[in-house]
């Protein structure tokens, strides 16, 4: 193929795709009547977005200049976030009052990442790893998020490795997601959702260059931690 016509996203422009197909899970969420295919759809489409946000954790762990302020960001967005969160879902009955946004998510995903890079005893790593899933479970993605992140960062550079922690990833999700609806409605809607995860491993093993916009700024760099609170006010009101 002609190297002019190939494809490539860089990492703003898969964030772009992620966010947006996080908007029509929550749309389909907040709105539309559970079970119905349109409903079901927006929502599988949706599933695209916690895998890939994974995954550009574990990337973004490999690349920031400090570890410290990526996880300073993301706790108090999580904290910003926390009330819009609830307004959007719990209050509507969607989630348990008492759960946690997925920035909070993403930060326990990201403490994950650091015990494995950095704590040498193996079996305090593996409390580690059990006491982050079990925290998750108060949290939004939980359980799954923390396992993705842990299988992305094992992957490491491997392609090998990389595309079957997809293929994992879209498995135990097609399960979870057919294991909530009965019958021929469940299969159908666990189907999407796996294929919703192997678009995204896709997207970033195939078309991601590796780059982050070349026309970086602040307002791009913070502009993914305040959409995420900002359409939760938006869908709430």
């Amino acid at each position: 193929m002609d190297n002019k016509m190939k494809i490539e996203l860089n990492r703003d422009q898969i964030k772009y795709i992620a966010v947006f197909t996080m908007l029509l899970n929550h749309i389909a969420n907040i709105f539309m009547q559970p079970g119905t295919f349109a409903c079901e759809a927006l929502k599988d489409i949706g599933y695209f977005t916690a895998p890939v946000m994974c995954w550009l954790l574990v990337e973004g762990y490999r690349y920031t200049r400090s570890v410290k302020k990526y996880a300073k960001r993301l706790l108090i967005f999580a904290v910003i976030s926390q009330l819009p969160y609830y307004l959007a879902f719990a209050r509507n009955g969607l989630a348990p009052w008492y759960t946690l946004n997925m920035m909070f998510t993403l930060f326990l995903c990201l403490c994950l990442v650091i015990a494995e890079e950095k704590v040498a005893d193996p079996g305090r790593k593996s409390m580690i790893r059990v006491g982050i899933v079990v925290v998750s479970m108060i949290c939004d993605w939980a359980v799954l998020a923390p396992l993705y992140t842990l299988w992305f960062y094992r992957a490491g550079k491997d392609p090998v490795r990389q595309k079957k922690a997809f293929f994992i990833a879209a498995f135990v999700l097609g399960i979870t997601v057919a294991a909530e609806l009965p019958g021929a409605a469940g299969v159908i809607a666990g189907i999407g959702a796996m294929m919703s995860v192997l678009a995204a491993g896709a997207c970033v093993l195939v078309f991601y260059n590796g780059e982050k916009s070349q026309k970086y700024s602040l307002v791009k760099k913070y502009f993914f931690y305040v959409f995420y609170p900002a359409h939760l006010v938006i869908l709430a009101l």
